[in-house]
């Protein structure tokens, strides 16, 4: 079914003088059944596995369900069929379903304000102050802010697990922007009103805070057959897990088996290796595990390794913290603050009464402010083999640059 929106909103809208108005208002929405993408028939087997070496329990991460004929004896694996082997319905392979699964909320104080001075100049400016939250923001993944994966982490978790900052989340927004009809020789009489008259100056400046994002893995598969098949890139679901809240943004460690599968180093077994990219050109800092804890913001997740033949007991961040799921949440990171200012001068110059001639120049970014917007989120990109790399680096963007335009017109 289609999904449905509840809207509500109050203001207050006042002129203060003549030609200026202020307006407040309160915007709030809820949007019931949104679409939504989820595995639709999870592979059991490397979850079951987990749960029995991790806890004891071969159920403990598949949400109470045991593929029917699975035991420890085959490893959790359910015999019947080929595609489902190992499937909560062994009938049917990998199965990717779109619900109306998804809701969100908005929450907004918008403010406005305009006016007119002397016919000549206009002034325009807008602020909001929002809050976007859902459990899925897109059917599809982009890697870019704030849908970086469109499957929830945990297949039998899809709300409250994914509940989070929405993809389309800004909390500062604010908007300004100003028309100036030059006041000289407006009627443009004679060669120097030609000449000298005419002039428009307009701007536009638009502030804002970053964007919301996710760091994912790449190996960081709970299903490979059905990540590998439908995920953008084949792309993995699983999250990395909490080090420090207070360690900088860009420090990420990795246990000596997933430094070494991934990267190819050679860390001492039990061990952890830090990667800083405040520190672009190092080559990490080998460590202990409670050290790893101490400076890193976050561990990497090495459960996807799991899926690629490496044993379990082996897996030091899964053996640190006891889950195949990251603990950090669906888009608990940001991007960089958003600047930009544009400037635009016009010439008219009347030809006839009803004919005329537009001279434009154009200005965009005209401060030349790098807009690096939201950086790299896949957390393998940590180390490129020789030094750190680009890894939550907003400065391996493009970020932008100034831009200047010429035109001309003529009007009719």
């Amino acid at each position: 079914y289609n999904p449905y929106t509840m809207s509500f909103n109050f203001g207050i809208q006042q002129e203060i003088y003549r030609g200026a108005v202020v307006e407040v208002r309160y915007v709030g929405s809820r949007i019931i059944g949104q679409f939504q993408t989820i595995n639709g028939n999870p592979d059991l087997r490397f979850l079951a596995l987990a749960g029995q070496d991790l806890v004891g329990d071969p159920t403990a991460f598949t949400n109470g369900i045991l593929a029917p004929g699975a035991t420890a004896a085959n490893n959790f694996d359910n015999r019947p069929g080929t595609n489902g082997a190992g499937r909560v319905d062994p009938a049917f392979g990998a199965v990717r379903t779109r619900i109306n699964g998804a809701n969100s909320t908005y929450h907004g104080l918008q403010t406005r304000f305009d006016t007119r001075i002397r016919n000549v100049l206009t002034l325009n400016m807008n602020y909001t102050f929002s809050k976007t939250l859902d459990n899925a923001s897109e059917i599809f993944g982009t890697l870019g802010g704030g849908q970086s994966v469109p499957i929830s982490q945990n297949p039998f978790d899809t709300n409250g697990g994914e509940r989070g900052l929405s993809a389309f989340h800004q909390k500062h927004n604010f908007v300004a922007s100003f028309l100036y009809d030059l006041p000289f020789f407006s009627e443009q009489r004679g060669v120097v009103g030609k000449i000298l008259g005419g002039y428009q100056l307009n701007g536009i400046v638009r502030m804002g805070s970053g964007r919301p994002y996710t760091p994912v893995t790449i190996l960081g598969q709970v299903d490979p057959g059905f990540e590998t098949a439908f995920n953008t890139g084949g792309v993995g679901v699983v999250r990395p897990f909490n080090g420090n809240p207070n360690a900088s943004e860009g420090t990420i460690a990795y246990g000596s088996t997933a430094a070494g599968a991934v990267f190819g180093l050679d860390v001492p077994a039990g061990q952890f290796i830090v990667f800083d990219t405040r520190q672009p050109g190092s080559a990490g800092t080998i460590v202990s595990a409670s050290q790893a804890l101490e400076q890193s913001r976050l561990i990497y997740n090495d459960f996807g390794l799991f899926n690629l033949g490496i044993p379990l007991e082996a897996l030091d961040a899964v053996q640190l913290f006891k889950t195949p799921y990251g603990d950090v949440g669906r888009n608990t990171f940001l991007g960089e603050p958003f600047y930009l200012a544009n400037v635009s001068l016009f010439k008219n110059l009347k030809l006839t009464e009803n004919k005329s001639l537009e001279f434009r120049v154009e200005a965009f970014n005209v401060l030349n402010h790098r807009n690096f917007g939201v950086p790299d989120p896949l957390v393998e990109d940590a180390f490129n083999g020789f030094a750190v790399s680009t890894f939550q680096n907003p400065g391996q963007n493009n970020g932008g640059s100034r831009t200047m335009r010429l035109g001309v017109r003529f009007l009719f």
